[in-house]
């Protein structure tokens, strides 16, 4: 029951038209406090007003007012938890100090809330599925407004705020303090497990979820003596005549974290295999918050105005208007791991991968007619997007910066198994067939000339190879890359006007109309995309491996490498193809003319790789009709950029530089080898008849090359009419094409065109030693041993310097125009289709050239030799490419009236070749070998006949003849 006490306070402070109805009151605390607990709602009430002492606090917990004409609390401090105050007219409350509001309704015609401070949120609970989530999400519904002043701060977090009536208007405001809206996190967990036979897997999910906050009406007003703050939260104006106005010292609307983490484990197994992967995978998603107006967004701080990872659009107009404007991207990151193992009959294997990323999670902020940006001193738009009918900017300094995407993957595999190759090839052409359990391949290919078993001709007489054995392979492979993603301006026009920098580089434009741009100092900055690859291996095998030989493959795989250097254009060497021809017949003569070998091999290879590239942007410029660029103060620089209208304009203070974007890369890779075979061979000879051999081969290679490309992409001026340069100093194209029906150029002092080179370099090193002990019986022989060793050694370089695209104007009507000084062209071009227009050059007309090359030559050779008298060559001579040429300047048009340059712009590149085609030459033999072959042909021998106890040796073969 309600004390006496409790009831004459109230009786004495209330209309007599309210009427109470008693309940229990959990507890009246002196006659400062008053709790209402657990009171059903107070109704058939005209009007509830409690008037209670400035220091006084009234809680509400788990209760309800109500009153049909209105509800009027005037008090201290007001606490109203789990809790519901309702009017048909209007809700007013009027609190000295605090007011909170958490997880309760509020209702009526007009909701009014004054306080010193104000806290508006929603309690979170665990619920029943053990989820920690909102307990009854706190709502203001004022029917035609919804007012709440504070005189310090204003914190509204996971709750709605509306007003639905026609011209209905939502007011925040802090006089002295900040507003904030924003959000809060619920989190949510599962877990399943699946077994199905020997098969069990299992899952876990955790979720964190944003929990916005929503503030609607026609009319949404939000100001602050200090800051606004927009957090992950949504805010609209439904009505055509409304609007969004926010006014602080600060703006600033963002974007909050939204994150998963699963992860995910499964075993199967079966009589033949087991298999066990485990996964995770972590990902914090960009939730923006949203801005949308029916009519019009004004946001206006006398300090700074900060938008990242967040949505604003206006159906009609859109300004921002600050000391400072940044447009900034959010950020999307994941992060995920996975390790896998494989265990059966052929073999082990272990994988693991780790990736982490982070995304670009653009801002948007577009308006069906126009949109301002306007800032005393600086706008920052980074990876950002801007739409407008009307897109303006204006600012002390202007920087429209592209936003970065990064990606890191390691990958780690650990594996033993069987593998298996199997190889013909003949004349340039064959087939490979190839599994490896560890390296997870299984494939067949064609083979050439290229990537055939012959290695490029230094195995010529080898054409057929197969082999199985069991394999360790260690492999390490990381990854690092950056891409960007460029903000983007879009409009019917696009008008960008700062007082000192307006940097362009990291930006698209498009407008289907004009593009304005006018600065103190244009440039624009470049962003390049890069890409670092580093991979690490060793491979430890044990194998059998059969290969047939012959030097009848080598004569016909030579052959075929002849053929292939004429059609690729390379005139065979004939000083090589007489080599061949010689060497071929000697190694027929003193050869095996097929020999089979077995081969078993414990063998060790590591390799190490690392390479690196970079791309710079290219920003596009593009305007339905007009281009205009003009700088007030310094230069214009444009930085690999790619422009299109139907009329550009570019007016400098200074200077006019324009440059093209470049790309570049490198490589290196080191690979050692080194094994140790026990080999028989079987074969038949012309002479000695069948022969069979055994011997112990030791063998190590090593190679080391490197690569490196640097190219230029040129900026490109397209105009579908005319294009305008005018500049009071100099006019610098450094790789750049100006494209036009009439160019027209007023060049203050010098105009200098000039084209890049283009270059590439590679090298390679490698070299052999090897060492043999065998021996051998023959039909008509008896064998001896012998000890040979082999060493080689080897090259391959290139140099290459090219012009791709020369600089210069090209107009297909005229080109005119005037240089207050030099004209300088270096391999540049002035081009008019109908070989029309004038130049007056005040000073100097310099032309100069530009000398290309590309050059190729290599060369491995590989000598073996033994105790006895036998030796062997192998020398592979790569292509020679020898080619030097120009890139030369040119000029159809009038130049002080007359044509002083060539006159061809259409052939300004020659060169000269003087290439030839590499080859291979293989030779193995001995001089007595040679004997006996040529005294076989004869009919007769180089030694005597022999008795039993005399000796004949042959050097070749190493066996001897009693």
């Amino acid at each position: 029951m309600v004390s006496n006490s409790v009831k004459q306070g109230l009786a004495s402070s209330l209309n007599r038209n309210f009427a109470l109805i008693e309940s229990n009151v959990k507890k009246a605390v002196n006659s400062r406090d008053l709790i209402l607990s657990s009171i059903p709602d107070i109704v058939n009430s005209q009007l509830f007003t409690i008037n209670i002492k400035k220091d006084d606090v009234v809680s509400s917990d788990k209760g309800g007012l109500v009153g049909s004409t209105a509800v009027s609390i005037d008090t201290g401090s007001l606490n109203s938890s789990l809790s519901s105050i309702s009017s048909e007219g209007q809700v007013s409350i009027n609190a000295s100090d605090e007011v909170n509001f958490s997880s309760s309704q509020l209702d009526g015609s007009e909701v009014d809330i004054n306080a010193n401070r104000a806290n508006i949120n929603t309690i979170l609970a665990v619920n029943e599925e053990g989820d920690l989530t909102s307990v009854s999400k706190t709502k203001i519904d004022g029917e035609s407004s919804v007012n709440i002043n504070t005189s310090d701060d204003l914190n509204i977090q996971n709750s709605d705020i509306t007003a639905s009536a026609e011209n209905s208007q939502i007011n925040l405001n802090s006089q002295n303090g900040d507003v904030t809206i924003k959000n809060d996190h619920s989190t949510s967990s599962s877990f399943t497990q699946e077994e199905i036979g020997n098969n069990v897997s299992t899952s876990s999910t955790q979720s964190d979820t944003v929990l916005s906050s929503n503030i609607s009406a026609d009319n949404v007003s939000i100001s602050a003596k200090k800051d606004a703050n927009v957090v992950s939260s949504n805010i609209s104006s439904t009505s055509q005549q409304g609007s969004i106005d926010i006014n602080a010292q600060n703006v600033n609307i963002a974007d909050a974290q939204e994150s998963v983490k699963i992860q995910n484990e499964e075993y199967s197994s079966s009589p033949t295999e087991i298999n066990h992967k485990n996964s995770s995978l972590a990902t914090s998603t960009s939730q923006g918050s949203s801005l949308t107006s029916q009519n019009t967004i004004n946001i206006n701080a006398s300090n700074e105005v900060k938008i990242t990872g967040s949505n604003i659009q206006a159906q009609n107009s859109a300004n921002i208007n600050a000391e400072n404007i940044s447009v900034n991207n959010g950020t999307t990151k994941m992060a995920s791991s996975s390790q896998a193992s494989n265990v059966q009959v052929t073999g082990f294997r272990q994988t693991s991968q780790n990736v982490e990323s982070s995304t670009v999670a653009s801002s948007n902020i577009s308006a069906n007619n126009e949109l301002n940006l306007n800032a005393k001193e600086k706008v920052d738009v980074k990876g950002s997007n801007l739409k407008g009918k009307e897109t303006n900017i204006n600012a002390n300094e202007v920087n429209l910066i592209a936003a970065q995407n990064q990606t890191n993957t390691q990958t780690n595999s650990l594996g033993i198994g069987i593998f298996a190759n199997a190889n013909l090839e003949l004349a340039g052409q064959g087939i490979s067939a190839n599994y490896s359990y560890a390296n997870q391949t299984a494939n067949t290919k064609k083979l050439d000339s290229e990537n055939g078993i012959t290695q490029g001709g230094l195995r010529s007489d080898l054409f057929g190879a197969g082999e199985v054995g069991v394999e360790f392979i260690s492999t390490q492979k990381i990854t690092n890359e950056a891409t960007h993603v460029s903000s983007k301006l879009e409009g019917a026009n696009i008008n960008v006007n700062s007082s000192n920098t307006l940097d362009i580089g990291g930006a698209n434009l498009s407008a289907s109309k004009d593009i304005n741009l006018k600065a103190g100092e244009i440039k624009s900055t470049k962003y390049a995309d890069t890409k670092t690859q580093s991979s690490t291996g060793f491979t430890l095998s044990v194998k059998e491996k059969l290969e047939s030989v012959s030097p009848l493959a080598s004569f016909a795989n030579q052959i075929s490498q002849n053929f292939s250097s004429k059609e690729k254009g390379l005139n065979p060497n004939l000083a090589i193809t007489s080599v061949q021809v010689l060497s071929n017949t000697v190694n027929i003569l003193s050869n095996n003319i097929v020999t089979g070998k077995s081969n078993q091999t414990i063998g060790f290879k590591f390799e190490q790789s690392q390479s690196s590239s970079s791309k710079e942007n290219i920003t596009q410029i593009s305007a339905g009709e007009n281009l205009n660029i003009s700088s007030t103060k310094g230069n214009i620089t444009l930085n690999g950029t790619n422009a299109n209208a139907d009329n550009i304009s570019i007016n400098s203070k200074k200077d006019l530089i324009m440059n093209a974007a470049k790309s570049k890369s490198s490589s290196s890779n080191l690979s050692i080898d080194a094994s140790i075979t026990n080999r028989q061979t079987a074969g038949y000879h012309i002479i000695d008849g069948g022969v069979v051999g055994n011997e112990v081969e030791f063998f190590a290679n090593g190679s080391y090359s490197k690569t490196k490309e640097d190219k230029f992409s040129n900026t490109t001026l397209n105009a579908n009419n005319n294009v305008s340069i005018e500049t009071k100093n100099d006019t610098i194209l450094n790789g750049a094409n100006v494209n036009a029906n009439n160019v027209n150029l007023n060049i203050g002092k010098n105009l200098e065109v000039n084209s890049l080179v283009d270059t590439s370099n590679s090298e390679k090193y490698g070299g052999t030693l090897g060492g043999t002990i065998s021996g051998a019986f023959s039909s008509n022989h008896i064998a001896t041993g012998s000890v040979s060793g082999m060493v080689g050694v080897g090259y391959k370089r290139s140099d290459k310097a090219e012009v791709s695209s020369q600089s210069g104007f090209d107009a297909k009507n005229e080109i005119n125009g005037v240089v207050g000084e030099n004209l300088s062209l270096k391999a540049g071009i002035l081009n008019s289709q109908i070989s029309s227009g004038n130049l007056e050059v005040a000073k100097k007309v310099l032309e100069s050239d530009i000398k290309t090359h590309e050059k190729s030559d290599g060369a491995t050779v590989r000598v073996s030799g033994g105790t006895s008298k036998s030796f062997g060559v192998v020398i592979d001579i790569e292509d020679h490419i020898s080619k030097t040429g120009s890139a030369n300047s040119a000029s159809n048009i009038n130049i002080n009236g007359g044509k002083n340059l060539s006159t061809d712009t259409q052939n300004t590149q020659s060169s000269t070749d003087s290439s030839w085609a590499g080859g291979t030459i293989n030779f193995s033999t001995s001089v007595t070998k040679v004997k006996d072959a040529v005294n076989n042909i004869r009919g007769t021998n180089s030694n005597p006949t022999s008795n039993t106890n005399t000796m004949h040796v042959n050097e070749t073969t190493e066996t001897t003849r009693l």
